[in-house]
C-alpha cells in the first residue's frame, strides 16, 4: 500500500469516530515528525580503456625458417639473391655472394659434409628449419547497469502561517525542511573488460635438393659448393635463385640442375595472457529539502481537518561517488584504479500534498498532522571514472508528526 492510500485509509477511520474536540485553529503553527520518501539511483559502468596487454608477457622471437645460413641463430630474417650462403657470414653484405654463416653448425648439410672436394657430379641435400611465433588480442567489452533504490525516514519541521480565511475554508503558506541520507552501491565487483593474447607456433621444416653440374677436375672456379678446407664453405640452397643471379642456364657447368624443394609445418595455439578487469561503484547521498506549499484547509468534523497544497521544493543534494576496478592477470590480481567525485547541486523542484489533522486538546491548538503526496525533483547525473550514477528524489512521500498552533 503506497503513501496516498495509507493517507485515505487514516483518514477514513478517524472521521468515522470524531474525538469532538475544537478545531480550525489559525496564526501560527510549528510541526514536528518523521517522513518517508524514496531515493533511487541508477548505476551505469562502462569499459575502461584496453591496455597494453603484450606488455604484461614477453613474446618469443621467431626463427627461421628460409633464412637460410641464420635459421638457428633467432636473429633477422636476412634474402639472398644470390641464392647461396657460406659459412662466414657478414650480415653487412646483403645481396653478395660473399655470404658466409658465423657458424658451420648453423647450416645443416646432407651427404657431402664441408671439405669435401666435388669431383664428379652429385646430389646435396640441406635442411632448413625454424619456428614462427604470431600474437593475436582479442578484446571484450562488458558494460553494465544497475538500479539500487532506498527508503529514507529523515525528521522534519515545519512553519504554518495561515493567510485568511473564507467561508470556513482557511487559506495557509508553509515553509518545511528535512535532511535525508542514503547509501547505494552496485554489488559485488563484476566484469567489465576482458583482453585475451593467444600465442600461434608455427614449425616449419624445409629440404632441398639439387644436382651438382658436371665437370671434369672438380667443380667450375667461382662455384660456391668448393670445400676445400680453407676457404670459405658454402651451399646453395636456392637453386634457381642461384642459377637466375648469375645467368646459368642448361649446359652451363655452373648450372644447378633439377632443384627441388620440400616442406612442412605444423601450427599450435595457446593462451599466454588473459587480463580482467572487475568494477564497482557506491554513492552516498545527502539532501536538504525545502518545501514551500501553498494549501487551503477546512474542517470536515469537529477537531478534523483535511487539506490539500502544491508549491516549489527547494533542494540542496550532496553526493560523494566512488569507482573502484580491479586488474587480473591470469587470474592474479596486479592492481587497481579508483576514481572519485564529490559535491553539491541546488535544484528547484515541485510537490503536491494531502493533510489531515485531528485535534488533540480541547482548544484545538495541539493536533496529530498525516499527510501524504508526491515530490518532483529533476535527477542529477554525476561521473567518476567509467562509472556514472543519475540521482533520482522524485518519489511518493508520507508523513507523521505533531502541531502547536499559538
Amino acid at each position: 500500500m503506497n503513501t496516498l492510500a495509507r493517507f485515505v485509509v487514516v483518514a477514513a477511520l478517524i472521521c468515522a469516530f470524531p474525538l469532538g474536540l475544537q478545531a480550525a485553529p489559525e496564526g501560527w503553527s510549528v510541526s514536528v515528525g518523521v517522513q518517508a520518501r524514496q531515493v533511487d539511483v541508477g548505476f551505469q559502468i562502462d569499459a575502461p580503456s584496453p591496455v597494453n596487454a603484450r606488455s604484461l608477457f614477453s613474446p618469443r622471437s621467431s626463427r627461421g625458417p628460409g633464412d637460410v645460413g641464420v635459421a638457428t641463430s633467432g636473429t633477422d630474417f636476412i634474402s639472398y639473391s644470390d641464392g647461396t650462403v657460406g659459412t662466414n657470414l657478414d650480415t653487412a653484405h646483403d645481396f653478395d655472394t660473399s655470404f658466409t654463416v658465423n657458424s658451420a653448425s648453423q647450416v645443416v648439410f646432407g651427404s657431402q659434409p664441408p671439405g669435401e672436394d666435388f669431383a664428379t657430379p652429385g646430389t646435396v641435400i640441406f635442411h632448413s628449419s625454424g619456428t614462427t611465433y604470431e600474437y593475436d588480442e582479442h578484446v571484450a567489452t562488458n558494460p553494465f547497469s544497475v538500479d539500487d533504490n532506498e527508503v529514507v525516514v529523515s525528521p522534519y519541521i515545519e512553519l504554518r502561517r495561515t493567510l485568511c480565511e473564507q467561508d470556513g475554508v482557511f487559506f495557509d503558506l508553509a515553509v518545511s525542511w528535512t535532511y535525508l541520507e542514503s547509501e547505494h552501491g552496485t554489488g559485488t565487483p563484476r566484469n567489465v573488460l576482458t583482453q585475451s593474447v593467444m600465442e600461434s607456433v608455427t614449425s616449419e621444416r624445409y629440404t632441398y635438393i639439387y644436382d651438382l653440374p658436371s665437370s671434369s677436375g672438380g667443380a667450375p672456379s667461382g662455384f660456391p659448393p668448393v670445400y676445400s678446407n680453407a676457404g670459405s664453405n658454402g651451399v646453395i640452397y636456392n637453386a634457381d635463385g642461384y642459377n637466375a643471379f648469375g645467368g646459368f642456364g642448361p649446359g652451363d657447368p655452373h648450372y644447378v640442375q633439377n632443384p627441388r624443394t620440400y616442406g612442412s609445418q605444423r601450427t599450435s595455439d595457446r593462451l599466454v595472457a588473459l587480463l580482467e578487469a572487475e568494477s564497482s561503484a557506491r554513492l552516498d547521498v545527502d539532501a536538504h529539502v525545502i518545501p514551500i506549499i501553498l494549501d487551503a484547509r477546512c474542517e470536515v468534523k469537529p477537531g478534523i481537518m483535511l487539506g490539500i497544497g502544491a508549491g516549489p521544493t527547494l533542494n540542496v543534494i550532496s553526493h560523494d561517488l566512488h569507482s573502484q576496478t580491479d586488474w587480473y592477470l591470469n587470474g592474479s590480481h596486479i592492481g587497481s584504479d579508483r576514481d572519485s567525485n564529490s559535491g553539491t547541486d541546488f535544484v528547484v523542484g515541485a510537490t503536491v500534498r494531502a493533510l489531515l489533522s485531528v485535534a488533540l486538546s480541547d482548544d484545538g491548538t495541539f493536533c496529530f498532522e498525516a499527510s501524504g503526496g508526491y515530490d518532483w525533483v529533476p535527477s542529477q547525473t554525476v561521473s567518476a571514472g567509467p562509472t556514472q550514477a543519475e540521482i533520482d528524489l522524485s518519489s511518493w512521500m508520507g508523513s507523521i508528526g505533531f502541531c502547536k498552533w499559538f
